[in-house]
Protein backbone atom coordinates (compact mmCIF):
# COMPACT_ATOMS: atom_id res chain seq x y z
CA UNK A 1 0.00 0.00 0.00
CA UNK A 2 1.17 3.79 -0.93
CA UNK A 3 1.64 5.86 1.86
CA UNK A 4 1.41 10.10 1.76
CA UNK A 5 3.08 11.58 4.22
CA UNK A 6 2.43 15.72 4.62
CA UNK A 7 4.71 18.38 5.55
CA UNK A 8 3.81 20.44 8.49
CA UNK A 9 6.52 23.04 7.08
CA UNK A 10 8.16 23.84 3.93
CA UNK A 11 11.25 23.69 5.73
CA UNK A 12 12.45 19.93 4.97
CA UNK A 13 14.83 20.82 8.15
CA UNK A 14 12.37 21.88 10.50
CA UNK A 15 9.08 19.71 10.17
CA UNK A 16 6.62 16.90 11.19
CA UNK A 17 5.57 14.30 8.44
CA UNK A 18 2.29 13.05 9.36
CA UNK A 19 0.05 10.08 7.27
CA UNK A 20 -3.60 11.56 6.41
CA UNK A 21 -5.46 10.99 9.36
CA UNK A 22 -2.83 13.56 11.23
CA UNK A 23 -0.21 10.87 12.95
CA UNK A 24 2.80 11.99 13.04
CA UNK A 25 5.07 9.48 11.61
CA UNK A 26 8.41 11.60 11.42
CA UNK A 27 10.20 14.65 12.82
CA UNK A 28 13.14 16.90 12.02
CA UNK A 29 15.04 19.49 13.14
CA UNK A 30 18.15 21.13 12.36
CA UNK A 31 20.60 22.95 15.13
CA UNK A 32 24.40 24.14 14.89
CA UNK A 33 26.92 21.36 15.60
CA UNK A 34 29.23 21.39 18.23
CA UNK A 35 31.81 23.11 16.19
CA UNK A 36 29.55 25.39 15.05
CA UNK A 37 31.15 25.15 11.35
CA UNK A 38 28.12 22.86 10.63
CA UNK A 39 24.47 21.85 11.09
CA UNK A 40 22.99 18.72 12.06
CA UNK A 41 19.43 17.84 10.86
CA UNK A 42 18.07 14.59 13.30
CA UNK A 43 15.42 12.96 11.56
CA UNK A 44 13.24 11.10 14.41
CA UNK A 45 10.56 8.56 13.54
CA UNK A 46 8.04 9.18 16.49
CA UNK A 47 4.87 7.87 17.58
CA UNK A 48 2.36 6.81 20.20
CA UNK A 49 2.56 3.20 22.06
CA UNK A 50 -0.15 2.89 25.20
CA UNK A 51 -0.73 6.51 25.39
CA UNK A 52 2.56 7.41 25.25
CA UNK A 53 4.79 9.40 22.70
CA UNK A 54 7.84 7.94 21.79
CA UNK A 55 10.73 9.08 19.46
CA UNK A 56 13.75 7.55 17.99
CA UNK A 57 16.50 8.76 15.84
CA UNK A 58 16.63 6.97 12.62
CA UNK A 59 19.52 9.39 10.60
CA UNK A 60 20.94 12.88 10.74
CA UNK A 61 22.72 14.97 7.92
CA UNK A 62 25.81 16.58 9.22
CA UNK A 63 26.22 20.44 6.81
CA UNK A 64 29.44 21.80 6.41
CA UNK A 65 29.99 25.41 6.51
CA UNK A 66 31.91 25.01 3.61
CA UNK A 67 29.34 24.88 0.50
CA UNK A 68 32.38 22.22 -1.36
CA UNK A 69 31.90 19.65 1.37
CA UNK A 70 29.73 16.98 0.92
CA UNK A 71 27.10 16.86 3.74
CA UNK A 72 27.22 13.56 5.67
CA UNK A 73 24.17 11.40 5.38
CA UNK A 74 23.69 8.85 7.69
CA UNK A 75 21.32 6.37 8.62
CA UNK A 76 21.95 5.09 11.91
CA UNK A 77 25.50 4.02 12.28
CA UNK A 78 25.82 3.83 8.75
CA UNK A 79 27.01 6.70 6.38
CA UNK A 80 24.44 6.92 2.63
CA UNK A 81 27.63 7.65 0.54
CA UNK A 82 25.00 10.34 -1.76
CA UNK A 83 26.87 10.10 -4.75
CA UNK A 84 26.14 12.78 -7.44
CA UNK A 85 25.52 11.28 -11.17
CA UNK A 86 25.61 14.55 -13.48
CA UNK A 87 22.73 16.48 -14.66
CA UNK A 88 22.95 20.31 -14.22
CA UNK A 89 19.05 20.69 -14.02
CA UNK A 90 18.11 17.77 -12.59
CA UNK A 91 20.90 17.60 -9.88
CA UNK A 92 20.49 13.65 -9.51
CA UNK A 93 22.27 12.10 -6.65
CA UNK A 94 22.12 8.32 -6.09
CA UNK A 95 22.94 5.92 -3.07
CA UNK A 96 22.87 1.94 -2.21
CA UNK A 97 19.56 1.21 0.43
CA UNK A 98 19.42 -1.67 2.83
CA UNK A 99 18.47 -3.57 0.02
CA UNK A 100 21.66 -3.73 -2.16
CA UNK A 101 19.77 -2.05 -5.30
CA UNK A 102 21.26 1.73 -6.10
CA UNK A 103 18.26 4.27 -5.81
CA UNK A 104 18.60 8.26 -7.11
CA UNK A 105 17.28 11.39 -6.25
CA UNK A 106 16.48 13.27 -9.75
CA UNK A 107 14.40 16.41 -10.03
CA UNK A 108 11.33 15.41 -12.57
CA UNK A 109 9.17 18.14 -13.64
CA UNK A 110 10.47 20.18 -11.29
CA UNK A 111 9.63 18.05 -8.42
CA UNK A 112 12.35 15.51 -6.78
CA UNK A 113 11.68 11.88 -7.84
CA UNK A 114 13.35 8.52 -6.33
CA UNK A 115 14.13 5.89 -9.19
CA UNK A 116 15.48 2.68 -8.93
CA UNK A 117 18.47 2.45 -10.76
CA UNK A 118 18.15 -1.10 -11.76
CA UNK A 119 15.07 -0.75 -13.99
CA UNK A 120 15.09 3.10 -14.59
CA UNK A 121 11.64 3.28 -14.85
CA UNK A 122 8.81 4.10 -11.82
CA UNK A 123 8.99 6.17 -9.03
CA UNK A 124 9.66 4.82 -5.67
CA UNK A 125 9.01 8.07 -4.29
CA UNK A 126 7.63 11.68 -5.35
CA UNK A 127 7.40 15.28 -3.46
CA UNK A 128 4.81 17.03 -4.63
CA UNK A 129 4.24 20.83 -3.39
CA UNK A 130 1.59 23.31 -4.18
CA UNK A 131 0.28 27.36 -3.39
CA UNK A 132 -3.51 27.99 -3.26
CA UNK A 133 -4.99 31.15 -2.08
CA UNK A 134 -7.58 31.14 0.88
CA UNK A 135 -9.63 34.13 1.47
CA UNK A 136 -6.62 36.25 1.62
CA UNK A 137 -3.88 34.58 2.82
CA UNK A 138 -1.69 31.23 0.80
CA UNK A 139 -1.33 27.97 1.69
CA UNK A 140 1.21 26.29 1.03
CA UNK A 141 1.01 22.12 1.30
CA UNK A 142 3.57 19.70 0.81
CA UNK A 143 3.47 15.77 0.53
CA UNK A 144 6.17 12.89 -0.11
CA UNK A 145 4.46 9.91 -1.69
CA UNK A 146 6.48 6.25 -1.16
CA UNK A 147 4.99 3.82 -3.78
CA UNK A 148 4.21 0.48 -2.37
CA UNK A 149 7.70 -0.69 -3.90
CA UNK A 150 9.65 1.59 -1.27
CA UNK A 151 8.20 0.77 1.88
CA UNK A 152 10.69 -1.48 3.06
CA UNK A 153 13.16 1.31 2.61
CA UNK A 154 11.03 4.55 4.37
CA UNK A 155 13.41 5.24 6.71
CA UNK A 156 15.81 5.04 3.94
CA UNK A 157 13.46 7.62 1.50
CA UNK A 158 12.73 10.17 4.12
CA UNK A 159 16.27 10.30 5.62
CA UNK A 160 17.76 10.80 1.73
CA UNK A 161 14.43 13.17 0.90
CA UNK A 162 15.49 15.36 3.69
CA UNK A 163 18.83 15.94 2.48
CA UNK A 164 18.36 16.09 -1.49
CA UNK A 165 14.97 18.77 -1.18
CA UNK A 166 17.38 20.89 1.03
CA UNK A 167 20.62 20.89 -1.44
CA UNK A 168 18.95 21.03 -4.42
CA UNK A 169 16.72 23.90 -2.60
CA UNK A 170 20.18 25.30 -1.82
CA UNK A 171 21.11 25.34 -5.28
CA UNK A 172 18.52 26.65 -6.95
CA UNK A 173 17.95 29.47 -4.51
CA UNK A 174 22.05 30.20 -5.21
CA UNK A 175 21.54 30.30 -8.77
CA UNK A 176 18.45 32.67 -8.37
CA UNK A 177 20.46 35.03 -6.54
CA UNK A 178 23.32 34.99 -8.96
CA UNK A 179 20.85 35.61 -11.54
CA UNK A 180 18.88 38.56 -9.15
CA UNK A 181 15.75 36.71 -9.24
CA UNK A 182 13.71 36.37 -5.86
CA UNK A 183 15.20 33.17 -4.36
CA UNK A 184 12.23 29.82 -4.61
CA UNK A 185 9.49 32.25 -5.15
CA UNK A 186 8.23 29.78 -7.93
CA UNK A 187 7.24 27.54 -5.31
CA UNK A 188 6.02 29.45 -2.79
CA UNK A 189 8.32 30.09 -0.81
CA UNK A 190 9.70 33.86 -1.45
CA UNK A 191 12.05 36.18 0.41
CA UNK A 192 10.17 35.87 3.83
CA UNK A 193 12.20 32.90 3.73
CA UNK A 194 11.42 29.46 5.01
CA UNK A 195 12.83 26.33 2.78
CA UNK A 196 16.36 26.65 3.35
Amino acid sequence: MALKLDLSSLDPLKTTLTSPDGTARFTTETDAGPEKKTRVTLIKKVGTESMTDWSTEIGRVEWQEDQDIMPAVMLGDRVLDMTKTGGKFTSPEKFQASDGEWYEWRIQSMQPTLVPLSTGVGHVATFSSSTHRSGLKKVHTASLFIAPEGMHLLDEIVITFVYFLARWRNREAARERKNGINPLAWIGIGSSGGAI
